[in-house]
């Protein structure tokens, strides 16, 4: 996601310049984070940087005594937070506003947009035309899907397609190809399995869930998602206003603008 992407970019930066074992830590809103971890972390003072760095992403789902914290440390620039740089994250603007009022006094407020489909397009399309090979529109479609929006990752599985394709006679990348060669994200796996439930489709819910866990993930966060996805499904089915929808799976389930279209389209 373009977060992450962004998150990522910031360790690159200050990579040489702090000690990521002991003064960078990312605190994950969508999960529970444990507040006395937090406090321990930032009392703490950092003997091999100069600054500690703390990244609590998805400032949104965090409780909100713990933004109250965040708030109070920014603002007062001292009592421990001289020496540590908040990088907070927000998929949307339901926090305490008094903390993005604290983030512009003594920070900067940065707003990012997600990539449209329609830019990766013209990429793929733009570097398949160089590269002097074609996809079909499905095989297009499909692998747009398949990363999520995630430019980086299309860059990459554009490589693993290039070299399969580059030793073939007929240079056409199809939508078979795309599905053998490059995998979907972890989230539309299990999206495929809840979908192929509903539809009581035996053979492709097998399919799905041998896919889902050859990625060797935690089972127990497994059936936790799962039984995320069918919340959601079954909110979808009540018969709520899209706006209404779009809301609950945003706020319940941790996932990207296109993932949360793609939901509320079924």
């Amino acid at each position: 996601s373009v977060l992450e992407d962004r998150i990522e970019s910031v360790k690159k930066f200050l990579k040489g310049k702090i000690n990521f074992d002991t003064d960078f830590k990312i605190f994950n809103g969508a999960e529970e984070i444990d507040e006395g971890e937090f406090n321990n972390y930032i009392s703490t003072p950092s003997l091999f940087s100069l600054k500690k760095i703390v990244v609590i992403k998805y400032i949104e789902k965090v409780s909100a005594s713990l933004q109250k914290k965040v708030i109070n440390l920014i603002s007062s620039n001292g009592k421990g937070s001289a020496n540590v740089i908040f990088i907070i994250t927000a998929l949307k603007q339901k926090f305490n506003p008094e903390l993005l009022n604290s983030v512009r006094k003594a920070g900067k407020v940065i707003q990012l947009k997600p990539p449209l489909s329609g830019s990766l397009k013209k990429w793929l399309e733009e570097r398949s035309e160089s590269d002097g090979i074609k996809f079909t529109e499905k095989a297009v479609s499909l692998l747009i899907e398949n990363v999520n929006l995630d430019l980086n990752l299309l860059k990459k599985e554009y490589e693993k397609l290039y070299d399969y394709i580059s030793s073939e006679a007929k240079k056409v990348i199809d939508e078979d190809t795309v599905r053998f060669l490059v995998s979907r994200i972890y989230s539309l796996k299990i999206f495929d399995l809840v979908d192929y439930l509903g539809k009581r489709d035996k053979d492709n819910s097998l399919k799905a869930l041998r896919s889902i866990l050859e990625e060797g993930q935690n089972l127990i966060g497994l059936v936790t998602l799962i039984h995320r996805m069918f919340k959601c499904f079954l909110y979808i089915k009540s018969g709520n206003s899209k706006s209404s929808v779009t809301n609950y799976i945003e706020n319940n389930m941790k996932a990207p603008p296109y993932f949360v279209g793609k939901l509320v389209s079924k």
